[in-house]
């Protein structure tokens, strides 16, 4: 009898093993938001080391042509390995810094090559992701939907190219709202015969010069010396907003602020604005409540989005960072007065 009583005793009844389960579960319910927590933390480290080495790319960009990475022609361009960097670069800012994160090859992808033929090579760079142009809380280093196309290289079959989460800073004014300048998709294609003599439109050296106040302009680009408020005050690329559906990439919507690759010239793909007086303009997480065609600051992260400055360092902005104070980060020489009316500037080269 006493065997019997033990070996009963010893046997876990229904009861007891739905208890130890329900803890189980409740242990579970209770880690799984440290352990996402953590994996995000890890991913946020991340994309400030992409901002990190995107920052120190820049700054050795500048010490070795005395300017940081141009802007670009326009949307319509992208980048050239025959035009050099600066002001005669069609291509963005993430094109010229390429060699500076050794990421040479991309950025001599058709070089030498007659203009025909370097248009079908340079189809190969715009198909080419690169990892430390994504933010890894937000979406992989692989090919998305851009539907536009380039003067100088053809487009892929299937409209999948290299893509960006992060902008550099084009200052107070976005051409499309409070510039006179408007946008542009760049000169025609004759002009890589024919430069410096093309078609500017708006992108003139005077209007560049008068009304774009950023660390990255179109076409001219800024040397050290005129970020008059300085390089620690000044913001110099950051992570820009993205609508949640655009997360994946297998999306076919034509968004004009993520349809074309990340080598483009000037275009908000991959550049943004800080004019936060305006409500269009405040840094805000991704969200579904947004316009296609986005102007502003943001990131996948629920607090802050980052950004690196021009002096290398890189800081977590609060999305509710007060307005003038963002608008200063934006401007380069605005004295602490944030966003005046476009004024002469003192941008560019010239």
């Amino acid at each position: 009898m006493t065997n019997g009583r033990n070996r009963r005793h010893a046997a876990f009844t229904l009861v007891e093993l739905l208890v130890v389960i329900a803890i189980i579960g409740l242990l579970v319910a209770l880690l799984l938001p440290a352990v996402n927590a953590a994996r995000e933390a890890g991913r946020r480290t991340q994309c400030q080391n992409h901002l990190r080495q995107q920052g120190l790319a820049f700054i050795n960009h500048e010490s070795a042509l005395g300017y940081f990475a141009s802007g670009g022609w326009g949307y319509l361009w992208t980048g050239d390995p025959d035009m050099g960097s600066g002001e005669k670069q069609p291509g963005g800012w993430s094109f010229s810094i390429l060699p500076y994160l050794e990421e040479s090859n991309v950025n001599a992808i058709g070089a030498g090559l007659a203009q025909a033929q370097k248009r079908q090579a340079l189809l190969q760079q715009k198909i080419t992701p690169i990892q430390i142009f994504y933010c890894p809380s937000r979406r992989p280093a692989v090919v998305g939907y851009g539907p536009e196309d380039s003067f100088n290289a053809a487009g892929p079959a299937d409209k999948l190219v290299a893509k960006t989460d992060y902008a550099a800073n084009g200052g107070c004014y976005s051409p499309n709202e409070n510039n006179p300048v408007g946008w542009t998709a760049g000169p025609p294609l004759t002009c890589l015969n024919t430069y410096p003599d093309c078609n500017w439109g708006p992108y003139t050296d005077k209007n560049v010069n008068k009304y774009f106040d950023g660390a990255v302009n179109p076409r001219l680009p800024v040397p050290l010396k005129k970020v008059k408020d300085g390089t620690s005050k000044t913001m110099l690329v950051a992570e820009k907003f993205l609508r949640d559906e655009y997360h994946d990439l297998s999306h076919t919507i034509n968004t004009c602020s993520d349809n074309n690759s990340l080598y483009q010239g000037y275009d908000w793909d991959v550049i943004r604005w800080t004019k936060a007086r305006i409500a269009s303009y405040v840094p805000q997480p991704d969200t579904a409540v947004e316009d296609n065609c986005s102007v502003r600051f943001g990131s996948s992260h629920a607090a802050i989005f980052n950004a690196v400055y021009c002096d290398g360092s890189v800081h977590g902005i609060n999305y509710d960072i007060d307005t003038l104070a963002f608008e200063q980060l934006g401007s380069r020489a605005d004295g602490g007065a944030g966003c005046a009316p476009p004024v002469a500037s003192g941008g560019g080269t010239r």
